[in-house]
């Protein structure tokens, strides 16, 4: 789809809009080869398609959008929507925290009705979405409610293998060689030199995610362990996380550690129990290994237990996930989290443009209404573009396991300071529209070289608190 844009620095927000309905886009300087005009008439965005249909939306003010964004918004989503035929759940959204416009407009005193009808009417959100957006909402304030202090994540940049879908920063082992010894004590002196001189501090929530923590020796995960209780206040009633990952990484060993040290969640991630799909997305273990390390880690009696699935992956469809989700539910999992399958630039599977990924007859309506069933709810959700269906990350419960660091984390609600390459600390004072971002180097040694510079800015960020 070729589109001529006579509204200046808009480029980039009408290939975002037109990626959603899983198209091509070229920004084309000849309008006469463009098959989409878009451009400003006195008060009004015009859309005009092939010299014959004309879309228009009057400019207007809005709590959330800028008046020009919002109307080029909808006039596009018209436009390609009579295009396609086809008619996006999310409506005009594509942001990653569609829950922060939410908590946005609560905080203007809007209520709940009142959210719902601008995400019908002006967002043009379907109503299952915003139905469920709704309740995770309610859930993440509840959860905030009881919150007091600060989040800690620990990041461990390594993976066993690099996965097709994956474009985060990792540094896959059989391909690579990596310092864990080194590494395991540069995450314990950048603790040390960022909350020197500091009275202990009690903290809410700790993470360990990556990457693969599990990849990281159980000598190094002590250490980090015994760091974090010298600094910081850490007893009973704080969440600790762990993503311990792939099936083929858990061993007793391990697990002896994570329970010695307190943790008291866990993450165990097939993915898909479809072993043709494991292999085709580079995972070195099968469904038997997954079921065999799920046994393994319930006998240590953590009180959450936590599995990811990706629905949209490679040759799998609707009926392959609904027999993902119904085993794992047998199973009894405490948390289930949903992954809508994205093509992220710099993964394998986005260069190879190897995906189902704009089959949009992929509706999750129906495994949502089997997971409440089943005594699970919706508490944390995000969005990523370029994702299955234009669909969701969600994550479901049973009552009482929410991961607190995930709530938190999404809706940045919470300050969270992060130890490692590649980490990001965030303060966040909600009152006073106070956020401040310390982003640390993701390359290994630009990490430790620039370790003294980045605890000193994680330093002021403390003081504020």
């Amino acid at each position: 789809m070729k589109f001529f844009v006579a509204i200046e620095n808009k480029e980039k927000l009408i290939k975002e809009v037109s990626e959603s309905f899983g198209l091509d886009n070229e920004i084309c300087k000849n309008k006469d080869k463009a098959d989409i005009l878009i451009y400003k008439e006195h008060n009004y965005i015009i859309c005009k398609y092939t010299n014959s249909e004309i879309f228009k939306e009057k400019i207007e003010s809005d709590l959330i959008f800028k008046p020009s964004i919002l109307a080029i918004k909808r006039v596009l989503y018209r436009c390609l929507k009579y295009i396609t035929n086809k008619d996006l759940k999310w409506g005009i959204l594509n942001g990653i925290r569609p829950g922060k416009i939410v908590l946005k407009l609560l905080s203007l005193n809007k209520n709940f009705d009142e959210i719902e009808r601008y995400f019908l009417e002006t967002l043009l959100v379907d109503q299952n979405k915003i139905d469920i957006l709704m309740e995770v909402i309610k859930k993440e304030i509840e959860i905030n409610k009881k919150l007091k202090n600060f989040s800690v994540y620990i990041h461990i940049p390594v993976c066993p293998t690099k996965c097709s879908y994956c474009s985060f920063y990792s540094i896959p082992l059989d391909k690579n060689d990596f310092d864990f010894d080194k590494y395991g004590q540069k995450i314990c002196d950048e603790i040390d030199l960022t909350f020197q001189s500091f009275a202990k501090l009690k903290v809410d929530s700790i993470y360990f995610g990556g990457g693969t923590p599990s990849c990281l020796p159980v000598e190094q995960i002590d250490n980090i362990f015994l760091k974090l209780r010298d600094k910081l206040i850490i007893d009973n009633n704080t969440e600790i996380s762990f993503e311990a990952g792939r099936p083929d990484q858990i061993n007793e060993n391990l697990l002896e550690c994570l329970k010695k040290n307190g943790v008291n969640r866990i993450s165990l991630n097939t993915q898909t129990i479809n072993n043709e799909t494991l292999v085709k997305i580079g995972r070195k273990h099968n469904f038997k290994d997954f079921i065999d390390a799920f046994k393994m880690i319930k006998r240590y009696n953590f009180d959450s237990v936590n599995t990811d699935l990706i629905y949209g992956l490679p040759g799998e469809n609707i009926d392959d996930f609904n027999k993902s989700i119904k085993t794992i539910v047998d199973l009894n999992f405490e948390n289930i989290t949903l992954h809508a399958l994205s093509l992220k630039t710099g993964s394998e599977l986005k260069n190879k443009n190897k995906s189902n990924l704009y089959q949009y007859n992929w509706d999750m309506v129906d495994v949502y209404s089997m997971l409440k069933e089943n005594g699970y709810f919706p508490y944390y959700l995000y969005r990523q573009k370029r994702s299955v269906g234009n669909l969701e990350n969600i994550g479901f419960s049973k009552k009482g396991k929410e991961c607190i660091y995930n709530s938190v984390m999404i809706e940045e609600m919470q300050s969270v300071f992060a130890f490692g390459a590649g980490g990001v600390s965030k303060y966040i004072d909600i009152s006073k529209n106070d956020f401040i971002r310390v982003e640390q180097p993701k390359a290994i040694e630009k990490y430790y070289l620039k370790m003294t510079e980045i605890t000193e800015e994680k330093r002021k960020l403390l003081e504020k608190l």
